[in-house]
């Protein structure tokens, strides 16, 4: 039988902030001047986003999905 694998403290603390998340944002950089950026409700929301960006991006970057939590901080997920 397996072994459960331990959960590192940092991970479960980041776990932790990120279900406080109030919002979701999909950010993506295209240059120094052009932005993408979406906010979402839910995490799904803002991964789907972050998909719909990707197709656009043509220097290979991807978006990242931030968790906004109450006191506003963006946590990258």
């Amino acid at each position: 039988m397996r072994k459960a694998k331990k959960i590192h403290p940092a991970d479960a603390a980041h776990a932790a902030r990120v279900a406080t998340a109030v919002s979701f944002r999909a950010y993506l950089r295209l240059s120094p001047h052009d932005v993408l950026s979406e906010e979402a409700a839910t995490r799904a929301e803002a991964e789907a986003a972050a998909t719909a960006m990707n197709a656009k991006s043509q220097h290979g970057r991807r978006a990242i999905v931030y968790a906004i939590t109450p006191s506003g901080a963006a946590i990258p997920i």
